[in-house]
Formats: structure tokens, sequence, C-alpha cells
């Protein structure tokens, strides 16, 4: 019996993922004046390893002597790197933690497509807006769709690699979380063209 491929099996996983629950605090702006909630890196594992244990993956992330984060996967002898990315490292020893955490969580919710943090103004004393929960609810679940789109296009033969080279030509290197939602549905539309494309290939095989 053939094993199974490790791509799919991580498409597998990602269906079952949901986006972690945003358990952390942290303030920004002048004087912390804004306030805005983000997943914890316990509250991200969380929201992964089940799923990716379900499917016998094993999953680990090692920071090595050059300061590079490597996040990778691992079913029986197949191994795939998810994400590389280089920590910062400076300061005391506290800030270095913190700036190793980030990265991790960061290369998690980038990989399998998760939103890990919001914006919020809660602790400002405003009423909450029900346009703005609805408008946020549906940035997370097009970045949901976006993972399980990304997930599949790799179990189809897609390479981590390409998808990130189109990102970083198409929106010249611009930090994913400031996305509008023009370039998230342009992000979405690539992706599933990359799905056709690949599964019209297949079938005339």
């Amino acid at each position: 019996m053939s094993e199974v491929s490790i791509y799919v099996a991580l498409a597998a996983a990602r269906k079952n993922m949901s986006c972690p629950d945003l358990d952390g605090v942290a303030r920004t702006g002048k004087g912390g004046s804004r306030e805005y909630k983000y997943a914890t890196l316990s509250s991200v594992l969380k929201s992964i390893m089940e799923p990716l244990l379900g499917e016998g993956i094993f999953f680990t992330q090692h920071l090595d002597l050059e300061n590079v984060l490597t996040t990778e996967c691992f079913l029986g002898e197949q191994k795939v790197i998810l994400d590389t990315r280089r920590v910062i490292r400076g300061g005391s020893a506290q800030d270095e933690g913190s700036a190793e955490t980030y990265a991790k969580r960061y290369a998690i919710c980038s990989v399998f497509g998760l939103a890990g943090e919001d914006d919020d103004d809660g602790g400002s004393g405003l009423t909450p807006n029900p346009k703005e929960d609805e408008e946020r609810k549906h940035r997370q679940d097009l970045w949901k769709e976006i993972g399980t789109l990304k997930s599949k296009a790799i179990a189809l033969g897609i390479t981590e690699a390409g998808i990130t080279s189109w990102i970083e030509m198409t929106y010249k290197g611009k930090d994913m979380k400031t996305f509008n939602e023009e370039e998230i549905m342009a992000l979405r539309g690539y992706l599933a063209s990359q799905i056709t494309d690949m599964e019209s290939l297949k079938e005339k095989k």
C-alpha cells in the first residue's frame, strides 16, 4: 500500500483547523492609545496540533545558530519545509524570547492561512460596532478559505516557493496583515486559477 503524500495529509489537516482564539491583548500607537487582540503561541499551536496529529503529521519549529527559524512537517519518511524566516535578535533576553515567539506564531498563521491577530478598540469605551464586527468576521473567513486553497494547491503539486514568489512580486513585499479586501480577493483568485490549471493537466494525462 503506497504512503499518503504529505501534501495530501496537510490539505486534509487544514480542513479541520479553525482560527485560534485571540487570547492575548497588546497596546500600540502613541502612549498605547490603541488596543488589539492577538493569538498567543499556545493558542496558535492548539488550533493546528490536533488536526495535524490526526493525519499522522509531526510538526516542529527550530532556530539555528544563524537565527533562522524553520517550520517543517514530517509524515513517515517524508519531510516538507513550510517556512523559513530570520529572527531579529537583540536587546534583553526577554526581548529575544519575545521575538522568537512572535516569529513562531506568525510563521504558523502565515503557512496555514490563520487569522492570528485583530485590531480592537474594545478598550476605548466605545460602543461595539456590529458592522465592524461583521467585516472582521468576513476577513477571517476569507483568510480561512485562502488557507484551504493554498493547502489544496500544494497537494496538487504547486510549490510553496512558487506561491510565495507570486505574492512577493505582486504585492512588493507588503505585509499580508495589511491587505485590503481587493488584494485578498486577488490572492484567492490566483490560488483558485492555479488549482483549476493543475486539475486540468491531471485530467489530460
